[in-house]
């Protein structure tokens, strides 16, 4: 991806756009259903959610940003959506297209001051994540300790606003807007914190200095490398959720890893009053002994 859309209409058009075609490839099975047999019904059914899920990925990916944010939670609405869609919109967790490498030079350089190659004694320019506000890049720092680097999208903050507006202007005639409209307000402020590195930073520093808990890692922050677009982290090693449990662990591997994502939650709360806030399957990484290591986003409240 070279350009993101920032602007109200653009990004209307192209959302609309993307919905229209995700639609259209389920009302042609819909078309088609009633001349097919019940095998050949099962088949069209499944490659019709397939391909609208494709599109939407697609869209949403270009887009970014909150359309992304959405896509993550549409991801987990197994019982209202086909569970084709469902696995497609799930790739927006960690899967999204990176952006252009030049264009990741210029956000470190912007953030930090200098360019990747002057920073880091290593800085791999593909990214191995990739999700809604931004992408993150393996590096090495000169003591040869390996990190993780998070660069924003450039403009992704003024997306968001753009977003927003466009959303409550769709509210503005429906009845339920006063119940609606505070719970936009809430989301927007947690949105303008996550596009805030620094904030961020604080919290993960605040998480690894009090919530101790048993095989759960959370990455330790380099402040000297990081800026408000720009996270450098210690690299947590292992793979994400998502991508463990395709590899079907045993029963009491995954009992290990639910104990422990359920004392985060509990410790967190109940003894912290910190909680993860996007606690999607792409921000948790279990290694080969179980041990949890814990993703970005992390808002007290």
């Amino acid at each position: 991806m070279n350009k993101l859309r920032t602007g109200s209409f653009g990004r209307m058009v192209a959302g609309g756009g993307t919905v229209a075609k995700a639609g259209s490839k389920m009302l042609t099975y819909y078309a088609k259903r009633p001349f097919l047999s019940e095998a050949a019904q099962a088949r069209a059914r499944e490659d019709a959610a397939r391909a609208s899920g494709k599109t939407l990925f697609a869209g949403l990916s270009m887009l970014r940003g909150t359309a992304l944010k959405m896509g993550q939670q549409l991801s987990l609405e197994t019982d209202i959506l086909p569970e084709a869609i469902c696995q497609e919109l799930a790739k927006v967790y960690h899967q999204v297209p990176p952006i252009n490498r030049a264009i990741v030079r210029s956000v470190v350089r912007n953030g930090l001051g200098r360019s990747p190659e002057e920073i880091f004694d290593k800085f791999d320019l593909n990214a191995f994540a990739a999700a809604s506000l931004g992408q993150v890049h393996q590096a090495v720092a000169g003591d040869g300790k390996p990190l993780a680097v998070k660069v924003q999208y450039p403009g992704i903050a003024k997306t968001i606003e753009n977003d927003v507006r466009l959303i409550r202007q769709a509210l503005r005639p429906m009845i339920q807007k006063d119940q609606l409209l505070p719970a936009l307000t809430e989301v927007v402020s947690r949105l303008r914190e996550e596009v805030d590195y620094l904030n961020e930073s604080k919290n993960l520093d605040y998480f690894s200095r009090h919530l101790k808990v048993e095989g759960v890692h959370i990455p330790e922050v380099c402040p000297e490398l990081t800026s408000s677009t720009v996270l450098t982290t210690t690299l947590m090693p292992g793979k994400t959720l998502d991508i463990w449990l395709a590899g079907t662990p045993g029963q009491t591997e995954k009992e290990t890893v639910a104990k422990r994502l359920n004392e985060i939650l509990i410790k967190g709360l109940y003894e912290l009053h910190v909680i993860h806030a996007d606690p999607n399957p792409g921000n948790f990484i279990i290694d080969d002994d179980l041990n949890v290591g814990l993703g970005w986003w992390i808002s007290v409240v």
